[in-house]
């Protein structure tokens, strides 16, 4: 069920107008009454989140409908090559950040003050961008290899 929806988004049935709208105006409206401290008088224990009320579970239906039909829009459009690249080549990356990470507690000695603010942005700069470099090494590797030759 899950991994159908995960591997082919554009196969899933799509949700009604209705139920959406119906999920926004009520999401929208516990958020409201969340966030603006609304004086709810006896109706609060609708909304008592330490008895699980009955309100509580239509926000969390609402908000689950919502994230689960916005979810395959925002992540094709939030796709980073960057990532997608650091992704592929996971096991070299994470050796080179283990090492990395050994190198820059070298940089840091128990007496003294923690780093500057300028010294940790370069450390974590340097960091990110040598895990990115051995991803496209990788990258670059895997496709001069070629296919395997059959034996």
């Amino acid at each position: 069920m899950g991994v159908a929806r995960a591997t082919a988004p554009e196969q899933r049935e799509p949700v009604s107008r209705r139920l959406l709208t119906g999920a926004i105006v009520a999401s929208m409206g516990f958020f409201v009454v969340r966030h603006l401290d609304v004086d709810l008088g006896d109706a609060a224990v609708l909304f008592d989140k330490w008895s699980l009320a009955p309100l509580r579970l239509v926000n969390f239906l609402a908000v689950a409908l919502l994230a689960s039909w916005l979810a395959p829009r925002l992540f094709r459009w939030l796709r980073p090559k960057v990532l997608e690249a650091l992704g592929q080549a996971s096991l070299p990356v994470f050796a080179v950040h283990v090492v990395l990470c050994l190198l820059s507690l070298s940089l840091l000695d128990e007496n003294e003050d923690p780093l500057d603010y300028w010294d940790e942005a370069a450390v974590l700069v340097a960091t990110f961008c040598s895990m990115y470099f051995v991803a496209l090494r990788q990258r670059i590797a895997g496709r001069n290899m070629g296919p395997p030759s059959p034996s």
